[in-house]
């Protein structure tokens, strides 16, 4: 049977989106978990009196400034996209900065530069 040798080029860019993710996912959690301790808090002061009171205005406030279907779907669509571009342009600039470091101290492949994987059999 033949031998194959597995070849792949090392990128700075990949390592910069997997340390943006991390970072990402993190801020919005430590976001979320903000939120909800604020939402909790602000439901354990509120009393049925006071909801029953601003029922109405608790109704108009969900219901107001509806967008239709089609509307929200290009409105996220467009979102999506601008947070996708904003995340690539971040994990280039990143990329290129631990680039960058790991050259003038001389740690790491040299971008680009094949890395021999294992031999495969097939």
């Amino acid at each position: 049977m033949p031998e194959a040798t597995v070849t792949f080029r090392f990128s700075y860019t990949g390592v910069a989106k997997v340390i943006l993710a991390i970072a990402l996912g993190l801020a919005i959690g430590y976001g979320m978990i903000l939120d909800g301790r604020a939402n909790l808090e602000r439901a354990e002061s509120l009393t049925y009196e006071e909801y029953v009171e601003g029922f109405d205005a608790y109704q108009e406030e969900l219901t107001a400034d509806v967008l239709s279907p089609t509307a929200s779907v290009v409105a996220g669509l467009m979102v999506a996209g601008l947070l996708l571009s904003l995340y690539e342009v971040l994990a280039s600039g990143l990329g290129w900065v631990i680039e960058r470091v790991a050259v003038k101290f001389g740690v790491g492949p040299r971008p680009g530069a094949p890395l021999r994987g294992p031999d495969v059999e097939f």
